[in-house]
């Protein structure tokens, strides 16, 4: 099994020190690493926002696919009262050949009170 966990926080981490954005995911090439606040301005938001990334040219298609994976980089731990909602997912090999995969849960989501509920409808 593999895991993933991805958090949904709070537009106000922005204002925290230190914050940098990207954009694009900060393991790509060519990537522009941005210092708030003049950093968001910079940003190509209806490239990130865009329905549709693919383009017949592959070096239009690399710079596409990598803004919707534009990040914000905390260089410190993340306050719970920036965390808004979590989704966990549990990833489950299905074919050894293949390397297909499941999703087998997800979609644990933030309380207020601090703790985690299981929604299995939304599998």
């Amino acid at each position: 099994h593999e895991s993933l966990c991805v958090l949904s926080v709070s537009h106000e981490i922005l204002d925290e020190d230190g914050i940098i954005i990207t954009d694009r995911n900060a393991s790509r090439d060519y990537v522009g690493f941005l210092a708030m606040p003049h950093g968001l301005s910079q940003l190509d938001k209806d490239l990130i926002y865009a329905h549709y990334w693919n383009h017949e040219d592959p070096i239009e298609k690399y710079r596409r696919s990598g803004a919707i994976c534009a990040e914000v980089l905390v260089p410190k731990d993340i306050e719970p009262r920036f965390i808004e909602k979590f989704m966990y997912l549990v990833i489950k090999r299905v074919s050894q050949s293949r390397n297909l995969r499941k999703i087998i849960h997800s979609r644990l989501t933030w309380l207020s009170d601090h703790t985690y509920s299981f929604n299995p409808q939304r599998m």
